[in-house]
């Protein structure tokens, strides 16, 4: 009961701060917006080798933003970063889009010449950082921290775009996020 009043207190003031939690362990915190209708940072992985390929054959680092709407969601405008002192590092254009209730895979890869889905930075899977979505108008709209993986792992929300963070041995690129990825 508590639980739930301190969440639909956070809901009302509009400024939803959700723990984010790195399997069992608070080594990371976050904010997420998701409360006000807007999409959320879903899952990342910082070491991918073979979970998924880009459309050029690359097992990239890659970034997933969840719409749990009924309505897509346009992301053309809005800032992404590794960096929350610079969080419009850089900028989405009108191929960012996510449909409503489904998934949209950003390729944090440095090589932004691929594609307006790839990014021109990477993910540090050997210091951990963050990832900050940014709204046009420099509102923040969520970001996360992420310490180091242990191998192939995934920094993922269970549930999808309000739960908690953790470390998932079973990535879900594109998919939603499973038992893998729940609480320790």
């Amino acid at each position: 009961m508590k639980r739930t009043t301190q969440w639909l207190a956070m809901l009302v003031t509009g400024s939803l701060g959700f723990a984010l939690a790195g399997c069992g362990t608070r080594d990371t915190a976050g904010t997420s917006l998701l409360g006000r209708g807007i999409v959320a940072i879903n899952e990342l992985q910082p070491s991918n080798q073979d979970v998924i390929v880009d459309e050029f054959d690359e097992a990239d680092d890659w970034v997933e933003i969840y719409n749990p709407g009924s309505d897509d969601v346009d992301l053309e405008g809005y800032f992404v970063s590794d960096d929350r002192n610079e969080p419009t590092k850089f900028q989405l254009t009108d191929e960012a889009t996510v449909p409503a209730g489904e998934f949209l895979l950003l390729w944090a890869d440095n090589t932004p010449e691929q594609g307006p889905l790839h990014l021109s930075f990477g993910l540090s899977a050997s210091k951990g950082e963050s990832f900050v979505l940014t709204s046009p108008d420099g509102q923040l709209v969520d970001a996360v921290d992420f310490g180091v993986p242990d191998g192939e792992q995934s920094f993922a929300r269970f549930p999808d775009g309000t739960g908690d963070f953790a470390w998932c041995s079973e990535p879900t690129p594109n998919a939603p996020n499973g038992d893998a990825c729940g609480e320790p």
